[in-house]
């Protein structure tokens, strides 16, 4: 079963991960064989984690609440091993 992640908003810090700022719900694109455990969404970011144990981010991150090991805005799928 695949699962299906829709997201619709402002995308001012990138934390939809589709480029779009239209206020129209699209699929988030997500990698292929993802098994993801948990997803949470703040307002400017959103993170998730998969039973491989892998951190996922992207959204707003000037502290490093995205925890991918920097803290500029992050705008596409990036990971890091929880």
């Amino acid at each position: 079963m695949k699962a299906e992640f829709y997201t619709c908003g402002l995308n001012d810090y990138g934390q939809l991960s589709h480029g779009k700022e239209d206020g129209i719900f699209h699929e988030m694109e997500m990698p292929t064989n993802l098994k993801v455990k948990k997803m949470k969404c703040g307002r400017s970011h959103i993170l998730f984690t998969t039973f491989d144990n892998y951190l996922y981010g992207f959204g707003a991150n000037s502290y490093g609440q995205c925890g991918v090991g920097f803290t500029s805005n992050v705008d596409k799928w990036t990971k890091s091993k929880v």
